[in-house]
């Protein structure tokens, strides 16, 4: 069984996605500490003339340090009409426009409190929507089942987890490699494997060159789902490279 591990983002790229689809189970990871400053949590990029930031206001003002799982979304901004305004002004003539709003109109009309619970659901319905079938897991729920969890940090915080979710392979993206040791997790038994998830250029309306790496929404809305769900079949994955073999001489020609 392959897992993945990733913080329940806000409008994620397409590349997330990717990563869920080439995994049997997905984990949130949001009971960590919620990052200070900007992050992808609550932010994001679309193209609207230029590559222009979609904000989610969070409550911050006394509040201390919060695990992902508990920061409220702050309604008192208004921000909803704006969002919708800003979607339309960007994508209103984008071909798969009409296709994906409706749903994106939906989520902000429920109103959900939490923000993991506000990304997660467009997480989930989109992957949905783009066929993908894989389980979806939280820390959380991990940690609180597995209290001794609670305080590992880095490489062996996720090796715990992936081994609590019974585990057989761990799919990592490419830039973690900081923290991450791939080789601890091959000596417990967890073949290690990480994404190299790249994508062709596609046509964006408004713009004569490709900008890649926004949100999802631009993906969905310039190619609709069947077009994003082919963008992410492909594997494209790759195993790490043995320490034995890292500084071996080249062969010969």
């Amino acid at each position: 069984m392959r897992v993945a591990i990733h913080q329940p983002t806000f409008f994620p790229w397409i590349g997330l996605f990717h990563k869920i689809l080439h995994s049997d189970v997905f984990i949130f990871f949001d009971h960590v500490q919620n990052p200070r400053g900007k992050s992808w949590l609550t932010r994001n990029k679309i193209l609207l003339d230029d590559v222009h930031w979609i904000t989610i206001p969070t409550h911050k003002s006394g509040l201390g340090m919060q695990p992902i799982s508990e920061v409220r979304i702050n309604y008192e901004h208004n921000f909803t009409r704006k969002h919708l305004g800003m979607l339309r002004s960007a994508y209103e003539k984008s071909p798969y426009y009409a296709e994906n709003i409706e749903a994106i109109t939906s989520l902000y009309a429920e109103k959900r409190d939490l923000l993991c619970d506000f990304n997660r659901s467009f997480i989930e319905s989109t992957c949905t929507a783009l066929g993908i079938k894989s389980i979806f897991m939280s820390s959380r729920d991990i940690v609180a089942e597995h209290p001794e969890l609670a305080t590992l940090a880095g490489n062996e915080l996720v090796l715990e987890l992936c081994r609590a979710a019974r585990a057989s392979e761990y799919l990592s993206g490419s830039g973690c490699l900081d923290f991450i040791k791939p080789e601890s997790f091959e000596q417990n038994g967890i073949a290690f494997y990480f994404q190299h998830f790249e994508y062709a250029p596609y046509a964006q309306p408004g713009s004569p060159e490709f900008v890649s790496h926004l949100s999802c929404l631009d993906t969905l809305f310039s190619i609709g789902k069947a077009g994003a769900a082919a963008l992410i079949a492909p594997p494209m994955l790759s195993r790490p490279v043995p320490p034995e073999q890292t500084h071996a001489a080249p062969e010969a020609a």
